[in-house]
């Protein structure tokens, strides 16, 4: 019985001492830790001497409790089953104007995140003039994207979100018709995962089945 009645404080103690450790790191220590989400839809347009532009919608979140910053941003893509790709680079941040046109934020530059917090920009990404033609979206398909992003000057990405677009051949000729034109419009295309979710009439069965869900 005195061996429990020194041993009970003690416990206790030991227990408050690791509750208070392990808060400490949660609240204070805990190195950031970057999370990027890809928003719902890529709009995709050509500058007039050929280079094209994606509108991206980009998540930034740290779930850590320290601070991060995010030295770079950049977008690969690929049409599917074709090895090679493009790598485009932010030019700018975008912003929405009362008229709901995109209107120039700022130039692309470090974004630092507080621990718990998250940050949403729309960043315009640029292709180079190099073979601009082989890589203008203008063909059918399928289109796998990967945003890449960089932190701590890493040279290499360190974090990214993987997905996919579907250019039908009715979005392929309105590119090339913007590209005939030298039109700056843009088509605004979903990711693969949300084209069911498109605004559309929905039969009874559908929606039961979204109801239930």
């Amino acid at each position: 019985m005195v061996e429990m009645k020194v041993l009970l404080p003690v416990a206790i103690a030991t227990l408050a001492l690791l509750v208070s450790i392990v808060s400490l790191y949660v609240s204070k220590l805990r190195p950031g830790k970057l999370k990027l989400t890809a928003g719902e839809h890529v709009a995709i347009s050509h500058q007039p001497e050929g280079p094209v532009n994606f509108i991206l919608p980009v998540n930034f979140s740290n779930a850590g409790s320290n601070y991060l910053t995010v030295d770079r941003v950049a977008l690969l893509f690929q049409q599917r089953g074709n090895p090679e790709g493009y790598l485009l680079e932010p030019a700018f941040y975008l912003t929405l104007a009362e008229s709901g046109s995109f209107t120039y934020e700022s130039l692309s530059v470090p974004i630092t995140i507080f621990g718990g917090e998250n940050v949403t920009k729309q960043i315009m990404f640029n292709s180079s003039a190099e073979r601009p033609a082989e890589f203008q979206m203008t063909k059918a398909g399928t289109y796998d994207l990967f945003l890449l992003a960089w932190i701590h000057g890493s040279p290499q990405p360190c974090v990214s979100d993987d997905f996919s677009i579907v250019v039908s051949e009715a979005h392929a000729a309105t590119l090339v018709k913007y590209i005939g034109e030298k039109s700056l419009n843009s088509v605004k295309l979903p990711q693969s995962k949300w084209r069911s979710w498109d605004a559309h009439y929905c039969k009874a069965i559908e929606v039961d089945n979204i109801k239930k869900s």
